[in-house]
């Protein structure tokens, strides 16, 4: 419905949306969408995204348990953890994790024509968080989309992952503000993990409080829980 007008929606059954559509298929642009769409990952978000989603899973599935990570985690998990005192190697990984995002981004109906690129604010004010620079380069990478960057309150935070799912939004709420005036702008905030949704959320929240009047979130890899 947000790309084709021409839909609407008839009910939900067990999450599954269904929509009358004009004529007895999918129109070109949303066959082109679904088949995009179909090696995605849709997430949950909240009030303030209009839509989330991740290229793929940071686990696979192996014997109904959490098996080794996905190619693409294993990118990001390498630069994030493995490479963080080796800047060359890092910036490797980023620029190829950054590669599959801009890629997708530049064929997704919505995402390619977004008037700003945001990241999520790292929990260390002194560090540029390994988020923040993945989303300077897919903006870099999209043509010189401009880049927004939102910023913590606190100097310095816990990261979000030490505490618990049920208190993060509660702990990051109110936290985040851009220091930008983006009125009537649609801002895709690009991210490398997305887990329980909360710094998403609040990051769009502050987008949202600066004028932004649609956002999206498109990380590289969603965990299999939000915890």
């Amino acid at each position: 419905m947000l790309t084709d007008h021409s839909y609407t929606r008839s009910g939900v059954f067990i999450n599954v949306h269904h929509l009358d559509g004009a004529g007895p298929a999918p129109t070109a642009g949303t066959s082109a969408l679904l088949e995009l769409l179909r090696g995605a990952v849709i997430v949950p978000c909240g009030d303030s995204v209009d839509f989330a989603i991740a290229l793929d899973w940071y686990n696979k599935i192996v014997d109904d348990k959490l098996g080794p990570h996905t190619d693409l985690a294993d990118l990001v998990h390498r630069a994030k953890y493995w490479y963080r005192a080796d800047p060359e190697r890092q910036r490797v990984l980023g620029l190829a994790i950054a590669e599959e995002i801009t890629e997708f981004v530049a064929h997704h109906p919505l995402l390619k024509d977004v008037d700003a690129i945001a990241s999520v604010p790292g929990h260390d004010a002194k560090v540029a968080s390994f988020g923040a620079r993945l989303a300077a380069t897919v903006a870099r990478d999209r043509g010189g989309v401009p880049i927004v960057r939102c910023e913590s309150l606190q100097a310095f935070r816990a990261p979000a992952k030490t505490i618990p799912p049920a208190d993060r939004a509660a702990a990051l709420e109110g936290q985040f503000r851009c220091p930008v005036d983006i009125s009537g702008q649609h801002v895709l905030i690009v991210d490398d993990v997305y887990t329980s949704g909360a710094t998403a959320e609040e990051t769009a929240r502050a987008l949202r409080a600066a004028g932004a009047t649609a956002v999206a979130c498109l990380a590289a890899v969603r965990t299999m829980k939000s915890g």
